[in-house]
């Protein structure tokens, strides 16, 4: 899903080098807030990284990886 929705974003629209930076500075903060928020709960960013990895992996052998929600 991600991958599908970063290509369709490229692809339509033209971003300037202005508007890609203030993205990545807003991607950041988010990181900041997902490792601070995984760290609160136990776990590091790279076990969560590994966790969501498995399971879109699981979602794709089960064909199952549109839709919505987790419990798919």
């Amino acid at each position: 899903y991600t991958r599908r929705y970063t290509l369709s974003l490229h692809d339509a629209l033209p971003i300037s080098d202005e508007k890609r930076l203030e993205i990545v500075k807003e991607i950041g903060d988010v990181l900041w807030y997902c490792a601070t928020l995984s760290r609160d709960l136990g776990y590091d960013l790279e076990e969560v990284a590994r966790m969501n990895v498995d399971k879109l992996r699981s979602r794709m052998q089960r064909h199952q990886i549109s839709g919505s929600g987790d419990n798919r």
